[in-house]
C-alpha cells in the first residue's frame, strides 16, 4: 500500500498537507503510516522538504488506489481519509448461490455421516446380543421355532442398540437429529419385518420386535438434543 501511494505522489505530484496526517493516522495501521507520511514529506514540488522544513505543500485532494485497499481524501485543513481492504470486499462480495451449495454440501456430507454411524452403531450392538444368545442357546439354531429366552435377548440388544445409535447420531448430526433417528429406525424396521418373515418368532416377538426400533430412536434423540431442537449457531 505504501509503495502504490509512492508512486502515485511521484508521478502526479500530488500530496495532502501535514495538517492531514493526523486524520490519515486515525484511520490507517501505523505499519503503514510510517513509509506513506514518509514519501509524503520527502517529495513536494520536486525538491526535498522534511517535517520541519518550514514549507506548506500547496493544498490538493488526492486518491490512491491499490490492489489491497483504497485511500481517499479532500479539503485543505480537513482531509477525510478512509482505508479499505480489497481483501476483506472480495470476500463479503463472494456469490451467494455459490455459498449456499457449498454449506448445503457440508450439511449433507454430516447427515450422511450421522445417520450411517448410527446405524453402525445399533447393528454391532445387535449382533453381540444375537451371537451371545447363539452361544447359550446352540440348539436353537437346529429348531424350528425361536425359543422364548433367546427371542429375549435379541429384543434387548435391539432397544439397547437402538438407543446407543440414535445416541451417537444425535451428537454427529448438523440439525433435525430427530428426522435422521426415524429415517435409520425405518431401515431397521423394515430389516425387522423381513426377518419375521423368514424365521418362525414367538407371537409376542412379531409385535415386540416391530416397535424395538422407532420408539427408542425417537425418544434418544429428543431426549439428546432438547426436543430435537437443531444446534443454536455462533
Amino acid at each position: 500500500l505504501a509503495a502504490a501511494f509512492l508512486a502515485a505522489a511521484l508521478q502526479s505530484c500530488v500530496c495532502l498537507p501535514s495538517s492531514s496526517l493526523p486524520a490519515l493516522a486515525s484511520t490507517v495501521p501505523a505499519r503503514h503510516i510510517q513509509s506513506v507520511t514518509a514519501s509524503m514529506y520527502a517529495h513536494v514540488g520536486g525538491s526535498r522538504v522534511g517535517p520541519a522544513g518550514g514549507r506548506t505543500p500547496e493544498v490538493h485532494s488526492c486518491t490512491v488506489s491499490s490492489a489491497a485497499g483504497h485511500i481517499e481524501g479532500s479539503g485543505s485543513r480537513s482531509p477525510c481519509l478512509s482505508l479499505r481492504g480489497g481483501a476483506a470486499d472480495a470476500k463479503s462480495k463472494t456469490n451467494p448461490h455459490v455459498r449456499a451449495v457449498r454449506q448445503g454440501a457440508i450439511w449433507t456430507a454430516k447427515s450422511v455421516v450421522a445417520a450411517f454411524t448410527g446405524l453402525l452403531t445399533t447393528s454391532s450392538v445387535m449382533v453381540a446380543f444375537e451371537f451371545t444368545a447363539h452361544k447359550l442357546h446352540p440348539a436353537a439354531v437346529a429348531a424350528s421355532q425361536v425359543p422364548d429366552t433367546l427371542a429375549a435377548l435379541v429384543l434387548v440388544g435391539a432397544v439397547t442398540g437402538s438407543v446407543l445409535g440414535s445416541l451417537v447420531l444425535s451428537k454427529l448430526a448438523p440439525s433435525h437429529p430427530t428426522v435422521l433417528a426415524v429415517l435409520v429406525a425405518v431401515v431397521f424396521t423394515a430389516a425387522q419385518y423381513l426377518n419375521l418373515q423368514v424365521v418362525e418368532h414367538p407371537p409376542w416377538f412379531n409385535v415386540a420386535g416391530m416397535a424395538a426400533f422407532l420408539p427408542p430412536y425417537v425418544a434418544t434423540s429428543l431426549l439428546a438434543r432438547g426436543g430435537g431442537a437443531p444446534p443454536a449457531r455462533p
